[in-house]
């Protein structure tokens, strides 16, 4: 009673801030829920922003690695062509290089990109004949290709 007298006559409650403003009106800073309790919690809004952020974050990543194992399984059933070079198809087989190079007679050497086209120029012999070797060599080690479509090669 004193203090709604002291209020009514242009005093304050004692508590400096008394209360936080017209939105929060109801909400006192010494009640059972303080300020403190009001602030600590986040709002509805802050935690479904963060779950979508997550949830994007999730679909691009698991997105981006379908995309490339997709591109890979494609590369592991393409057919030798000529233009291909030995690192090529044994990374895209999972086959040593040596393996490879042994197969077609030629000396493995480092950074070694010259296409199969290349190699069978300087060995005088026909690349179909360099791409049948190199078939061969991956079905001793248990890897297999479809043909290219056609039968031929380019």
């Amino acid at each position: 009673m004193l203090l709604s007298l002291s209020l009514a006559a242009g005093g304050h409650s004692g508590n400096a801030c008394g209360r936080i403003g017209d939105r929060y009106s109801n909400a006192r800073l010494d009640g059972p829920r303080g300020y403190s309790e009001m602030v600590a919690r986040p709002s509805n809004l802050l935690i479904l922003t963060v779950v979508f952020f997550v949830a994007l974050a999730g679909t691009i990543i698991f997105g981006y690695r379908a995309g490339q194992h997709a591109r890979g399984l494609r590369w592991e059933n393409e057919p030798i062509r000529a233009w291909m070079s030995v690192p090529l198809i044994a990374h895209t087989h999972h086959v040593p290089r040596q393996i490879l190079y042994q197969a077609i007679g030629v000396e493995p050497q480092p950074r070694d990109r010259r296409p199969l086209r290349m190699i069978a120029r300087e060995q005088n012999r026909p690349a179909a004949a360099l791409i049948r070797d190199l078939e061969n060599a991956l079905a001793r080690a248990g890897h297999t290709h479809p043909a290219p479509p056609g039968g031929k090669v380019p």
